[in-house]
């Protein structure tokens, strides 16, 4: 549990050091109802940037071909170097 939720780190988006989702990320889909080793993987497809063009909203590909349209507080970064 703590690992999970080192991976998901609440910075502001004004602050450096901020995730900032690009395409191609694979991250993890945080569900409430489900234990963490239940959550979905998914790659990202696409993002949506808002009016300010900060990326808030992510379109992500999980690997039954489904395009799901989550906020970035919902989705949880996987590592991409991983030795």
């Amino acid at each position: 549990m703590d690992y999970l939720r080192s991976l998901q780190q609440r910075t502001k988006w004004s602050k450096q050091g901020a995730w900032i989702p690009a395409m191609g990320d694979l991250v993890l889909l945080k569900e409430h109802n489900l234990p963490p080793l239940m959550w979905k993987t998914g790659t990202i497809c696409e993002v949506h940037p808002g009016a300010d063009q900060l990326i808030r909203v992510v379109s992500v590909r999980t690997t039954k071909d489904n395009i799901l349209k989550r906020a970035i507080v919902k989705v949880c970064p996987l590592p991409k170097d991983i030795v």
